[in-house]
């Protein structure tokens, strides 16, 4: 591409076309304009991005976190969308090669669950494994369409040329290799370990799929499986005999179940209480086994008694506190969530069936001495809404410590760096406490392991790319001769995150280590920092001792106004399409029944979206456009713990790009009354000091709004661009400068200078807001252009030392005493004159060293619709003038005043400015008193007194404003 400093001359007459500005559509209204912009992008890029910049630029690379399969794109997606098309956008108009890569995660689990409920909906008895395998590729195949039609109407420049999908040819190549290597390094052991077991899906799961959903006190709650519903939140005070003595110790369990799994009971050391039992044993009331007293640092005091029961085989506590003393753990459960055979005549029974018959045997043998309740939290998995269980089973693990360690001393040298600060420190914190990582599924959707033994050497383990390759290995191994037919592969698939922690070394052409490149910026939500960031850099330092990033930027999560994180179990979530195309309130309660039927929602999950959908949408969503989409993602600091996005604030960002709009049709309109113009953007510091002042300012404005732009841009904080690049155009460029450039505009004054410089700050702010609002400035820059310079992308971002010239500080300091007079002149003027048709004559007193303002007085009676006199501050204000005294600069006094014989009927109404912070303040309150966690823990008294207080605000507020209006029309009236 042809390189030029933004600063080169670009000399040429623009040919006087008699209705140009017909040509340019009056609003701009997304709708019209985005699905065509697209397709330019489309049609120019397809998308090697390089092509967009010079080859002797710096390479940068990013990965888009690949959504899973599952379904459509939500809001969470649409914020990484926007923060990383900005960045990359950024990254292409400064020159550098970029590579943004693109693709999906097929989601073992999750996907597995959608399809296995979509044809239980349709089906009878069991489902046909040959059609679940073709059902659920389909349902892939089919949202990784949706899906890229979604990214694209986000404006997403991914490089769509080198998609990966995690179980493409490629990426199951990389995996069955990864897992080899790493099983003959050691790093991958096969035995037993804690995981999550979900006995609905008879499969162990990650933590990210487990809910924890809060209780307080008794609460019932159904379970797959049973027709009731399950009491949680109670605790069973347990009687526990000392050996050889009359003695007991109470013991408080929530899981009176797994009493046939205690192996000891605990207390805390510095409990005094309980010193004298420490080393001492007891019975097990449920089985009469003698079990020791031990004490634990991790035991919590104000938990119950204070005495604990250890069941290192369904408890992650329990199983740290049984590793640590070298204690047995005894399983309780089968994978079918039925009692075992340590039970003894409870064997076969259901868990839940189980607690009944356990409290009904305490209480005979009068060992349960006491019922209480309690808060806490329980397990759940997010695809069944059954209770997590805690077991210990025969699976394969990654250890990860080594790794783990490698990262810690990697973050204190400085070589890793995690954004924001507070995370970097969550991280550490994180590392402290890893565990080895359970990498294996007992579905069928996912990548198979390639593990093998031998039927009759089901213990000894090998890992090969086929069965042909694992019968040699074994007959090696075994020193036998065996058949195919004898060799059994592990029917477990890999985790999901191991396929997905593989994208970096995947898309490197791993196991070549020579092709490895290092990704620039890893960007991603902070809730998978430990999920996938923390995966990804494990099993790369584990495969060839590299880091795959050094840099790591982590957003938000989208929140709901709640502060509740958007999810399908909540009937939360927000199709980014909605919001960009609008959507009726029966289209998307039709939208919600169709991904029910398709098995994408629960019955339950289909009721509260309607619920939300009534409650929180009962028009449905308006048609704003991915620009105000992205903007209003943005415009939130993306380092907040959670991100909010509003229907208000989405209006207003879809009003800013029809303001832009706007004022490049002003500047048309002013075009055509030019017989020729010529365009010269080189501006001399001889043709500076030539300039009308408005004309200096606005340039030395840009020179600020960049200043601010390039700080902002650096430190990755985008809501204060947005806000930089909100306030440059709506308050200095259209209200201010536009404003006071027509004035000069409708008599023929300076006409040449006003269009060459709103030519030149119109280019150059589109240039600037384009990576933020890439739709609205192309087509914007397709019209300044005619077109003929090609796309936006392909501009050069200008930098700041190319208009440091513009900067002038004498300047901004007039125009903020000229601007601060103005605002407060209209100010006086609504107060004091009231109803008053005519332009009142005000008397403007000032300090002598601010007697330059006099120069511009048309301006300001123009912009204010008044008639002013100016003089010389010093005589006191009699009693026939009301007046204003406020600061202009300085320290320096201004005064604004009238005869009261001139003035209108003088309403009392409130300031502004207290109006304003009383309706800031109400809207706080009321935020606070809705939010779910308030309305859940806190006393009920605070909730009353917090009621009362957003009531009493709420009416003071209304009484105001309604004061105002009323008389207001009394006034009117008269």
């Amino acid at each position: 591409m042809l390189r030029r400093r933004f600063t080169s001359i670009r000399n040429y007459t623009t040919p006087h076309v008699n209705g140009r500005l017909a040509q340019i559509p009056k609003a701009y209204n997304p709708l019209d304009f985005e699905s065509n912009v697209t397709k330019k992008w489309a049609g120019r890029k397809r998308l090697t991005l390089s092509n967009l910049t010079s080859k002797d630029g710096d390479t940068f690379r990013m990965v888009f976190p690949p959504p899973n399969v599952t379904g459509k794109l939500h809001l969470g997606h649409a914020l990484t969308v926007a923060i990383q098309d900005t960045i990359v956008r950024l990254k292409l108009m400064r020159g550098h090669h970029v590579e943004w890569l693109a693709g999906f995660d097929h989601a073992g689990i999750a996907t597995h669950s959608v399809v296995t409920n979509k044809l239980k909906s349709t089906q009878k008895g069991n489902i046909d494994p040959s059609i679940l395998l073709k059902e659920l590729e389909n349902h892939a195949l089919r949202n990784r369409e949706k899906m890229k039609y979604q990214l694209e109407a986000l404006g997403a420049l991914l490089d769509w040329n080198r998609e990966y999908y995690t179980l493409d040819e490629n990426h199951s190549y990389v995996v069955k290799e990864a897992f080899m290597h790493l099983f003959h390094t050691g790093i991958i052991r096969r035995g037993d370990g804690l995981v999550n077991w979900c006995f609905a899906l008879k499969s162990s799961i990650a933590d990210i799929e487990v809910n924890e959903v809060d209780f307080k006190g008794r609460t019932s709650f159904p379970v797959p499986g049973y027709d009731n519903l399950i009491d949680f939140g109670l605790l069973y005070h347990c009687a526990y005999r000392l050996q050889n003595s009359d003695a007991k110790l109470i013991v408080a369990t929530s899981r009176p179940e797994t009493m046939f799994g205690d192996v000891a009971i605990a207390v805390n050391p510095t409990n005094e209480k309980y010193q004298e039992f420490i080393g001492k044993s007891v019975l097990n009331p449920v089985n009469m086994k003698i079990i020791p007293v031990i004490a634990d640092a991790r035991v919590k005091n104000n938990f119950g008694t204070g005495i604990v029961k250890i069941s290192p085989a369904h408890d992650k506590l329990d199983f740290a506190i049984g590793v640590d003393h070298k204690l047995p753990a005894i399983k309780v459960f089968e994978s079918d969530g039925k009692l075992n055979v340590n039970c003894g005549e409870l064997q076969g029974m259901p868990r839940y069936f189980a607690r009944d018959r356990v409290i009904k045997l305490l209480k005979d043998s009068g060992t349960l001495v006491d019922i209480t309740e309690y808060t806490g939290s329980l397990g759940v998995c997010s695809r069944t809404q059954d209770m997590i269980e805690p077991m210990i089973l025969q699976h394969w693990f990654f250890q990860t410590k080594e790794f783990s360690n490698k990262i810690v001393s990697c973050i204190k040298s400085g070589e890793f760096i995690v954004r924001p600060d507070n995370m970097q420190d969550v991280f550490l914190h994180q590392m402290s406490s890893v565990h080895d990582w359970c990498i294996s599924r007992q579905i069928k959707w996912g990548h198979a392991i390639p593990a093998y033994h031998h039927r009759d050497f089901p213990d000894i383990w090998i890992t090969a790319s086929n069965k042909s390759a694992a019968k040699t290995k074994l007959e090696e191994k075994l020193q036998i001769q065996t058949e195919e037919d004898e060799i059994l592969q592990d029917p477990d698939v890999l985790d999901t995150w191991f396929s997905s922690a593989l994208i970096p070394l995947a898309l490197s052409n791993w196991p070549d280590v020579d092709k490895f490149k290092e990704i620039s910026l890893m960007e991603t939500g902070h809730d998978i920092l430990l999920f996938w960031v923390w995966r990804m850099t494990i099993m790369t330092l584990a495969l060839i001792d590299k880091l795959p990033f050094r840099s790591v930027l982590l957003h938000g999560v989208v929140v709901d106004h709640y502060g509740r994180k958007m999810s399908k179990s909540k009937g939360n979530v927000i199709d980014p399409m909605h919001i960009i195309q609008g959507r009726g309130i029966n289209e998307l309660k039709l939208e919600a029944a169709e991904a029910k039927n398709s098995g994408e929602l629960e019955k339950s999950e289909y009721d509260l979206r309607l619920f939300a959908l009534e409650k929180e949408y009962p028009d449905g969503l308006p048609s704003c456009g991915a620009d105000a989409l992205r903007f209003s993602l943005l415009g939130q600091n993306i380092y907040d713990q959670d991100v909010t996005i509003s229907l208000a604030y989405l209006e207003n960002c879809k009003h800013l790009c029809n303001k832009l709009w706007q004022a490049m049709r002003l500047y048309y309109h002013y075009l055509e009354a030019e017989e020729s113009f010529r365009v010269d953007e080189v501006f001399t510091p001889e043709k500076l000091t030539k300039l009308p002042m408005i004309d200096r300012w606005i340039l030395t404005s840009l020179y600020d709004f960049m200043s601010s732009y390039e700080l902002n841009i650096r430190n990755c904080k985008f809501h204060l661009v947005t806000e930089a690049i909100r306030k440059f155009f709506y308050f200095k460029y259209c209200d201010t400068y536009l404003e006071f450039a027509k004035l000069e505009l409708k008599q023929k004054l300076n006409t040449q200078d006003h269009l060459q410089v709103m030519r030149y700050v119109l280019c150059t702010s589109v240039k600037l807001a384009h990576p933020f609002l890439p739709f609205v400035t192309e087509e914007m820059w397709g019209v300044l252009t005619e077109n003929k310079e090609g796309l936006l992308i392909e501009a050069k971002l200008p930098l700041l030392n190319d208009i440091a010239k513009f900067k002038h500080d004498t300047i901004s300091h007039q125009m903020e005493k000229i601007l601060k007079l103005i605002k407060q002149v209209r100010s006086f003027k609504t107060r004091y004159f009231q109803g008053v048709k005519e332009p009142p004559n005000i008397l403007v007193e000032i300090h002598k060293n601010d007697m330059d303002i006099v120069n511009v007085h048309s301006y300001i009676e123009n912009l204010s619709a008044t008639k002013l006199k100016f003089e010389i501050l010093g005589r006191r204000l009699t009693s026939d003038n009301i007046g204003i005294l406020f600061d202009i600069e300085g320290g320096r006094s201004c005064r604004i005043s009238c005869s009261r014989a001139d003035a209108g009927v003088v309403i009392p109404i409130m300031d502004e400015v207290r109006l304003g912070k009383l309706q800031t303040k109400l809207s706080k309150l009321k935020k606070q008193y809705e939010n779910p966690a308030f309305q859940q823990h806190a006393p009920e008294d605070a909730k009353e007194k917090l009621r009362r207080k957003v009531a009493y605000k709420y009416y003071f507020f209304r009484n105001s404003v309604v004061t105002i209006f009323l008389l207001y029309c009394i006034h009117r009236l008269n």
